[in-house]
């Protein structure tokens, strides 16, 4: 149905794709914009798998979980029959028919054979970005491609009725009826699997050290004693079997060898997912369903286990008892914290913004009788304290997330077979909670860009004189009041004239535009920039990117691009530390008040008359220092009466984003303030060019300015 809808538009839209309904056929169709349609349409399919693939493992004898992802695959391998994508129509063949023959019953979904779907599911969106990319299959699809061949040409095998009760999907309920208790130890447990996470990806194929194994140990120890207690059999025995590897290795008798980390690092998944089943049953009840992959997790952790060390442990691990050195477990037990929920202090933050609006307000009433009080400066320096440090408690490390980017790299290099070492600077860079949530996935993309499409192979890497193995730099600090988070890589760099000429192509710039180096950068994060062959010609990085520059200007942030071709590429984003506070500018037009963030604001200045242009097909510009400037009203944006029409009159405020600068006319500066920000969409509506509302000490409302949305406001008239 939606093929058809878009078909429909573009086909209103006047494009060469027209239907000749009369005669029965097509008379002209591009096939190159149907196939580019097919893969912007799988992505619904693949949310939709990614959605219910836990649940599927969590109860695989549910028909309709069978049934949505039976759908779902078969949607896609329609699809790709349709617009002759081949490797794509022969991947979903097999795995349709091997849920074909579960949901009719033909055979039984066993853990070998949830696992198997599992892993074609989980395959099935490489071999889709393969066919995008106009590139075979990856050659490990072969072997899975067998497995399902063999799954579906076995004789049928019955599936276990619904009704037997012995034969259901086996649950577990938990011990302990105390919910609060299990809700911490998932909280805590989430901490352990992280630092074990963490440890795993450091190791790597490297040494394992004493300190690493140690910690390895007690963050299993911790999550089994607990596990155990609270009846979560599951749990307790993913973690048992992973303690006792462990503790055969700090006693000299297992070698952590890059199998080990492989196979702990499925335990860890696992695990990850037991908790999300936990997490459901605290807020559905009932029985808590069993991971039915959990069989073959537990059989390679107790394959690794049964094995005796390929050789001699160094004096170095066998002296692992005597070491004092602390483990990140070790450090994280010596604070004491208290948890609180997000909603609460949330609302703390919201409570203390409104005390200091009210105190603004007493001061200014104050002022008005021409009273004066000692205790008033007091009273605000409180103030401004509570909200201060209201505000630090929301203030987490990036550190977490940036773990987290080290397991994709891990993956994604495993699967292009690249080699990449992974380092981070700054880890300890605190930001607003809320906007460590969001750059989850501006991250992430950015990450599997760099590694897929930015770093060249191992041999193409040492033919031109690099080590093979590639570097990738997570990098957080604070600068003039923002914080900046970098990916930076040293991979092949991105290509400018290949940029300038795809842009060229797409009529996004003129053939003699003289464009900076960042500007042409810049063009990779316009919507639809890079197709199949720019992903390969132009190392892909435009592949979705204007997704991140949305979701990087939704935290009132920008992003930049530097690059050295053959030497790598940064990506930038800059982020204000909070979206709770803005430091901004107050400034006046008529009786409206708005606040330009101060990060923006490069300077103010009333110019004189000549330095006012008027220009055919530019409008008004500023000469500042030689330098034009585009001029632009406020007024005349916002539609509101000014107080003066004349900029000699009023004021200019140069503002910059993204590398463009402009010059804003508005009547007058009334201070430089701290403001508390409300969201004017929850409370209003939205309006463009606006990012959200504060109150100021007299009571009114003054708008605060999106500078990012203002540019595109301002020059799309």
């Amino acid at each position: 149905m939606k093929r058809s809808n878009s078909v429909s538009r573009r086909n209103r839209a006047g494009t060469d794709a027209d239907c000749d309904l009369t005669s029965g056929g097509w008379m002209q169709v591009d096939l190159a914009e149907f196939r580019e349609l097919f893969f912007e349409e799988t992505v619904d399919h693949l949310e939709v798998i990614e959605e219910i693939a836990s649940a599927f493992v969590a109860a695989p004898q549910d028909l309709e979980l069978v049934n949505r992802i039976f759908r779902s695959v078969h949607s896609v391998k329609g699809a790709a029959t349709s617009f002759g994508v081949e490797p794509v129509v022969e991947f979903t063949h097999h795995l349709e028919n091997c849920l074909e023959r579960i949901r009719n019953g033909q055979i039984a979904a066993t853990a070998d054979i949830v696992e198997m779907v599992i892993r074609g599911l989980d395959f099935l969106p490489e071999v889709i970005e393969n066919a995008k990319n106009d590139q075979p299959m990856p050659p490990t699809a072969a072997g899975l491609i067998a497995r399902l061949q063999e799954a579906t040409s076995i004789e049928a095998i019955p599936a276990p009725r619904a009704s037997s009760a012995a034969q259901e999907t086996p649950s577990e309920v938990p011990f302990s009826a105390d919910e609060h208790l299990l809700r911490d130890f998932l909280e805590e447990a989430v901490e352990h699997i992280d630092i074990a996470e963490q440890v795993l990806l450091d190791i790597g194929g490297g040494a394992a050290s004493p300190d690493d194994i140690g910690c390895l140990y007690r963050a299993f120890h911790s999550i089994k004693g607990v596990a155990g207690f609270l009846g979560l059999d599951d749990i307790h025995a993913v973690t048992h079997a992973a303690e006792s590897l462990f503790d055969r290795a700090r006693a000299g008798n297992l070698r952590v060898t890059v199998t080990v980390v492989d196979t702990v690092l499925v335990c860890v998944d696992a695990l990850r997912r037991q908790v999300a089943f936990a997490e459901r049953w605290l807020e559905n009840q009932g029985s808590l369903k069993r991971d039915v992959c959990l069989t073959n997790v537990l059989q390679e952790l107790n394959g690794v286990n049964n094995r005796q060390a390929a050789e001699e442990r160094t004096d170095t691990l066998a002296s692992f008892v005597e070491t004092t050195t602390e483990s990140p477990v070790a450090r994280q037990a010596a604070h004491e914290n208290i948890k609180v929920g997000r909603e609460r202090l949330d609302q703390l933050i919201n409570v203390i913004g409104e005390l200091v609006i009210a105190e603004s307000m007493v001061q200014i009433e104050f002022a008005d009788h021409q009273l004066s009080s000692r205790s008033l400066p007091e009273l605000r320096k409180i103030a401004r304290e509570l909200q201060d440090l209201s505000l630090s408690l929301r203030m987490v490390p990036v550190r977490g997330i940036f773990q987290k980017m080290s397991r994709v790299a891990r993956d994604v290099a495993r699967k292009v077979g690249k080699r990449v070492n992974v380092r981070f600077e700054g880890e300890e860079t605190e930001l607003d909670k809320s906007m460590v949530d969001q750059i989850g996935d501006p991250l992430v993309h950015m990450v599997r860009n760099a590694i897929d499409h930015g770093f060249e192979t191992p041999e193409l890497r040492t033919a031109n004189g690099k080590a093979p193995d590639g570097h990738l730099v997570l990098r957080a600090y604070h600068k003039d009041g923002s914080i900046c988070i970098e990916i930076e890589d040293d991979g092949r760099g991105l290509d400018r004239d290949a940029i300038r000429q795809k842009a060229v192509e797409r009529g996004s710039i003129d053939e003699g535009d003289d464009r900076t180096d960042r500007e042409i950068y810049n063009l990779i994060f316009e919507p639809g920039f890079s197709t199949a062959q720019s992903v390969t010609d132009i190392s892909g990085r435009g592949v979705g990117m204007d997704v991140v520059r949305k979701n990087i200007e939704s935290m009132q942030g920008f992003a930049q691009i530097t690059s050295l071709p053959g030497e790598g590429a940064t990506f930038s984003m800059w982020l204000p530390l909070t979206l709770a506070i803005v430091d901004g500018l107050l400034v006046q037009v008529s009786d409206n008040s708005y606040v330009l963030p101060i990060t923006s604001v490069i300077e103010s200045l009333r110019p004189e008359q000549a330095d006012i242009r008027r220009v055919a097909g530019r409008g008004e510009l500023l000469v500042l220092r030689g330098a034009s400037v585009p001029l632009v009203r406020l007024h005349n944006l916002f539609n509101v009466t000014p107080q003066f029409t004349d900029p000699c009159d009023g004021l200019l405020v140069i503002i910059e984003n993204r590398g463009k600068r402009m010059a804003l006319f508005v009547d007058q500066l009334v201070a430089q303030q701290q403001v508390v920000m409300k969201s004017l969409e929850a409370n209003y509506e939205r309006v463009e060019g606006i990012s959200g509302a504060t109150i100021l000490g007299d009571g009114s409302v003054a708008l605060i300015v999106d500078t990012a949305a203002l540019h595109r406001l301002a020059f799309s008239h």
